[in-house]
């Protein structure tokens, strides 16, 4: 987990693309900003829509799609 600064206008301009409101749009757009592999959010109401799914090369996972993955790897080590 890592604290991220603001995203630039135009990535936030994006994230208004994939339907998420003004709120959160900035959210979406700092994690693209950041490199970030995946955004870890318990926000259906308004990122139902991307859960599970790899937005712009970014991952938009709940929590428990987040605790299963990392399970599985470390199932996987031993």
């Amino acid at each position: 987990m890592q604290t991220v600064p603001e995203a630039p206008m135009a990535l936030v301009r994006k994230a208004l693309a994939e339907g998420l409101p003004l709120k959160d749009a900035p959210i979406l757009a700092a994690a693209w900003k950041a490199g970030a592999e995946a955004l870890v959010t318990g926000d259906r109401r308004h990122f139902g829509h991307l859960m599970g799914k790899r937005v712009r090369g970014l991952w938009v996972v709940s929590l428990a799609e987040a605790l299963a993955g990392v399970m599985g790897l470390l199932e996987d080590k031993g």
